[in-house]
């Protein structure tokens, strides 16, 4: 039964209309990618202020974001796809006049307090999935008929949810931060120089191309659920600094031993070696059995000469580090580090453009969705600790938790963010099939480091 109450709803478009929004925004291949998933869901928790006054704030919150819409006029557009029967193809861009614009949802859960978004005794699937949207869900395709961005404003009993729908296919996690960013400056009225702004615009290299999709109709990339999906156990983790230090230094201390001309690994590429190492041990996987880790790179630096983290759009792709179980168990944490420290090394600007390219020349590849099975070997990394999650208060203070929606969940989905104590913490959403999680929380390894954070419930995943 839904206890959460839509009280209502608006939608906003740019305060003023830029000449730049007349123009076609075309989709780049790393956009296209994400059209056949679900939007990206971010949730911002915190307690409610004494003087909180919700036709004040909802009012502030519609003319602060109409503000922000002018730099990233885009995000108040809708998709559009042109066919062409000639070549079997088709492509897709936004047309950043057509739309009502952003949907902004104000909802109340008063019998709901914040402690019931974090306990584990909660129906916390249901209730995490109404702070967004109102529980609807949609995939990034849906960005022809439906706003690219929609956020919802929860009223709880003490505290105020803000969850944020991002349309995936038109902009990564380092826009969407960049435009939440913008945004709460502008809200608490501390917008200056100094935040820097976007970029719409496409970089020489793609200026010009337009990329198709080798297929005609939307259902041939475009699918729907198929079969029962697997159950799955869903905790979130903090990883304080002292043990951020003592795993990385127990992973250049393993990189050190086995040769005297070792590259440092970073933090964050020791903590996940160690949570793929902790993972496919709980597995228990055949020795000969590969499994793989994928982690997010953001390709702007990347790029000779390197772009802006200002770009709009999706410059983002995977790296993946792969090894048969027995090996990964089999050595050190600083040996799996260092197989991500190459995986990420390898994506430069070469690879960069020659997956540009071949797009154009062929169309995007994995533009199909993966299919979700159950007993995973893999692990897939989402999100980023660069990520500074406290400044985007919308004058609401510090920061109570974060938490993502339940959409895009896969066995072996890891969501990483610096911690919302802002202390220099990692948290970590990990998802695991029931028995697997079972197993990682008896693990005695894992949980020397690791300290759990309140917030664990199962659910069924929805890509």
């Amino acid at each position: 039964m839904s206890k959460t109450k839509l009280i209502s709803e608006y939608y906003v478009r740019p305060k003023i209309e830029v000449h730049e929004s007349k123009r076609i925004h075309h989709l780049n291949p790393f956009d296209l990618k994400w059209l056949p998933f679900h939007n990206a869901q971010t949730g911002y928790l915190h307690s409610k202020p004494s003087n909180f006054t919700p036709s004040s704030y909802l009012k502030h919150l519609r003319l602060s974001l109409s503000q922000a819409l002018v730099y990233f006029y885009p995000l108040a557009g809708r998709f559009v796809t042109v066919s062409n029967p000639h070549d079997q193809s088709c492509y897709v861009y936004v047309d950043c006049l057509k739309g009502p614009g952003v949907r902004l949802v104000h909802a109340s859960a008063h019998d709901l307090s914040m402690d019931h978004v974090v306990s584990p005794n909660l129906d916390v699937p249901e209730l995490v999935r109404e702070l967004f949207d109102m529980g609807e869900t949609s995939i990034n395709h849906d960005g022809h008929t439906r706003a690219l961005v929609s956020v919802q404003v929860t009223e709880l009993k003490d505290g105020v949810f803000l969850g944020i729908c991002g349309n995936h296919a038109v902009a990564d996690g380092t826009t969407f931060f960049h435009f939440q960013r913008v945004w709460s400056h502008i809200f608490m009225g501390t917008f200056s120089k100094s935040v820097t702004l976007p970029l719409v615009k496409q970089p020489d290299f793609i200026q010009g191309r337009i990329f198709k999709l080798p297929y005609i109709d939307p259902s041939e990339y475009i699918t729907g659920s198929t079969g029962e999906e697997p159950e799955l156990s869903r905790r979130f983790f903090q990883f304080s600094p002292q043990s951020l230090k003592q795993i990385k230094a127990m992973a250049n201390s393993d990189s050190r031993s086995r040769s005297s001309s070792y590259k440092t690994v970073s933090t964050f590429q020791s903590l996940i070696a160690f949570v793929w190492k902790c993972i496919t041990r709980v597995r228990n996987l055949n020795p000969d059995e590969p499994t793989t880790c994928a982690v997010p790179i953001n390709l702007r630096q990347r790029f000779n000469p390197p772009l802006t983290n200002d770009y709009f759009g999706n410059y983002a792709i995977k790296a993946t580090a792969s090894a048969k179980a027995g090996d990964l168990l089999g050595n050190s944490v600083g040996w799996a580090a260092a197989l991500l420290q190459q995986a990420v090394a390898a994506q430069d600007d070469r690879t960069a453009r020659d997956l540009i390219l071949q797009a154009y020349k062929d169309g995007p590849d994995q533009v199909l969705p993966p299919v979700k099975i159950a007993g995973s070997s893999n692990v897939t990394v989402a999100g980023s600790t660069r990520f500074n999650l406290n400044e985007s208060e919308f004058g609401l203070g510090k920061l109570v938790a974060f938490r993502s929606g339940n959409v895009n969940k896969v066995d072996g989905k890891v969501n990483a963010y610096l911690g919302s104590d802002g202390d220099g913490s990692v948290d970590l959403d990990i998802c695991l099939a029931p028995n697997t999680m079972a197993a990682l929380l008896s693990d005695q390894e894992f949980m020397r480091f690791a300290s759990q954070h309140t917030g664990h419930f199962n659910l069924i995943s929805r890509i």
